[in-house]
């Protein structure tokens, strides 16, 4: 039920982004079966959701081309071989090979091809925030909805409360902590940018974009008891001062301050 809520999630903000989230995840995982690698892992997911990751992340900076599709299928064959050695030596990777991957791609498709032009043709990112409803911030949801919805490239405010019931479905204490670490990043971010009156940064702030690792964080740190919500604080203020320092450098952080 859990991954039938993020496809409609995915389908509803962007389903372009949702119909190359599936095709890699075929990828990854008739490649995990050819190798015959770990049922139990191909079964569970944990080779194809870094391989979702990569998808969406060259539609969202590239758009749809030949050089992207052909990246995208590579990334995800790339990210399951990845993941699988990882698993071997047991070691916790979470969104690594989607981290390591995407910044190769993007550096071969940014640079020159033969004919002395780009593989694929840098745009802005977007559409990535849907920045209707911005009014409602007092609404509890509205940032974390935007963060959960971030971490696979979606702003749209509907798209991530889909994702926080999903999740929810799942582990509802993963839910209630990824809520709480994004209300911790939220506090966070405005220390480090006291008074502030640029639009921008609160546009920013309200859509998720400095919260996406928070939220990731908050989920990993998981658990019953205080010593998991002092873990879940520490790893948030970590993971986003990070970001917040890498983004001063013009950085293309992706899920990295969290892993």
């Amino acid at each position: 039920m859990t991954g039938i809520i993020f496809c409609i999630a995915m389908f509803y903000g962007n389903a372009e982004m949702a119909y190359t989230m599936i095709i890699c995840t075929i990828v990854s995982s008739a490649t995990a079966v050819l190798l015959q690698l770990n049922q139990d892992h191909i079964d569970n997911g944990l080779y194809g959701f870094n391989s979702a990751l990569i998808g969406c992340a060259m539609i969202f900076y590239f758009g749809l081309n030949a050089a992207v599709v052909l990246a995208y299928i590579i990334g995800s064959i790339a990210s399951t071989l990845l993941m699988h050695l990882f698993l071997l030596f047991d070691i916790r990777a979470y969104t690594f090979p989607f981290i390591a991957i995407t910044w190769l791609l993007k550096l071969i498709l940014q640079s020159n091809g033969i004919d002395g032009f780009p593989l694929a043709k840098s745009r802005l990112p977007g559409p990535t925030i849907d920045y209707n409803g911005f009014d409602y911030v007092g609404n509890g949801l509205v940032i974390p909805s935007h963060a959960f919805g971030q971490v696979l490239f979606q702003g749209d405010f509907i798209s991530g409360l889909l994702m926080i019931i999903a999740i929810f479905i799942n582990s509802p204490i993963q839910s209630l902590y990824g809520i709480i670490a994004t209300h911790l990043s939220v506090i966070i971010i405005n220390l480090y940018y006291p008074n502030t009156d640029d639009k921008i940064i609160i546009s920013t702030l309200n859509g998720g974009l400095y919260s996406f690792n928070a939220v990731l964080s908050g989920i990993a740190s998981s658990g019953n008891g205080p010593f998991y919500l002092i873990k879940m604080t520490i790893t948030v203020i970590i993971s986003t001062t990070f970001f917040l320092h890498l983004k001063l450098q013009n950085f293309t952080t992706l899920t990295f301050p969290f892993n």
